[in-house]
């Protein structure tokens, strides 16, 4: 009976200390405040994307190596003047130097200038000349890939447009099975000819000079000059879950070293790395303002999905689904302790990016500002 007595009295004294501690008096407005955590809706453009780093390139950048013969050299070969400086535009003809007072042009073109052209020349530099020759007025008859005297007679005016005299194929005593006589011309002798060294081909110009290493008395050696690449290029590696929504076409946003500078590209090719199988490489072209950034990292932001317009906003967070699958957000009414109500409003969604989603009010009313609930301590 007494190991029974003692938890009974135990009990009693316990329900009695209970009965006179009170919690206390609060209403439910004064506790809304401190209870509930808000956040606003906001009216945004909202985009889903992902973000990377890149780095920014020069696609195509080329050396010019002012190499072969002049014509009419007398001695050493050295740069006596006409030098192109940094920062000039080239154009097909411009004069890149003068060596030993013989001009060095640049003409447009893929073959490099490999040979001295002349009368019965064939080929496609031959094409690549006479197509710029045709361009620039000087040469009238049809563009093919044989050097005539159509081709001499054009070459010779091109030169003194420039203010320099052709150099012309030497006249020489010719006896032998050719059937030609002593002091007659063999085929093109005396006509206007290309030296090797006075011509050369660059893809793409018009280009930009980027640096010059030819100097006034000093002798042609390696590279003379070097040119801007013909684009700027943006590279950067993802997630290959990303390729099924980060393709040619995709938008991507630039963010450069510097505060505030952006650019905007386009993905042109996502290419599948075979060293790292769950990575992809992202090659983008960008916007010329991004040629400062060159070698330099940036941040990428792709762009799959955007909203046409600004639309209203809520945390993922905020949002709730009753018992018959519909969603809604819980509206926090009024301003001032004492008045405050929460109210459902039931959504639709949208997008969802930044752990934001659109939203769109189905039942009651929803407005940028408005402060609904997402989460309660």
């Amino acid at each position: 009976m007494v190991v029974l007595a003692l938890p009974l009295a135990g009990a009693a004294v316990a329900w009695v200390l209970m009965a006179r501690i009170q919690p206390p008096p609060r209403s439910n407005q004064d506790s809304l405040e401190r209870t509930l955590i808000t956040a606003p809706i906001q009216r945004r453009v909202l985009r889903s994307h992902v973000v990377a780093r890149g780095s920014v390139r020069e696609i195509g950048r080329t050396e010019v190596n002012l190499a072969g013969d002049v014509g009419n050299l007398e001695g050493e070969p050295i740069y006596t003047g006409g030098l192109v400086a940094p920062g000039e535009l080239l154009t097909s003809g411009t004069v890149l130097a003068e060596i030993s007072g013989r001009p060095v042009m640049v003409i447009e073109g893929a073959v490099p200038m490999y040979r001295t052209l002349l009368v019965g020349s064939r080929g496609e530099d031959v094409r690549q000349l006479e197509s710029y020759l045709a361009w620039a007025g000087f040469l009238g008859a049809g563009i093919d890939d044989l050097y005539d005297e159509s081709t001499a007679g054009a070459v010779e005016t091109f030169y003194r447009a420039r203010g320099y005299e052709p150099v012309r194929a030497a006249v020489v005593d010719h006896v032998g099975a050719t059937g030609i006589g002593r002091g007659e011309r063999p085929p093109g002798s005396g006509h206007a000819l290309v030296p090797r060294g006075e011509l050369t081909f660059v893809s793409d110009l018009p280009r930009t000079v980027d640096a010059s290493n030819a100097r006034v008395g000093q002798a042609p050696s390696g590279v003379a000059f070097a040119l801007r690449g013909v684009r700027v290029e943006v590279r950067a590696e993802v997630a290959r879950r990303w390729m099924p929504v980060i393709g040619r076409g995709t938008r991507a946003e630039l963010v450069g070293p510097e505060v505030g500078l952006q650019a905007v590209a386009r993905v042109v090719d996502v290419v599948l790395r075979r060293s790292q199988v769950d990575q992809v490489m992202v090659r983008m072209v960008s916007a010329k303002r991004l040629r400062p950034w060159v070698r330099a990292n940036v941040a990428v932001h792709f762009s799959f999905a955007v909203t046409e317009d600004r639309v209203l906003v809520a945390p993922v967070a905020a949002l709730h689904t009753d018992e018959v699958g519909s969603t809604y957000v819980e509206v926090v009414r009024g301003g001032t302790s004492g008045d405050e109500r929460i109210s459902r409003v039931g959504v639709d969604l949208g997008l969802a990016a930044d752990a934001l989603v659109e939203v769109e009010p189905v039942s009651g009313e929803l407005h940028a500002g408005d402060r609904v609930v997402v989460s309660v301590q």
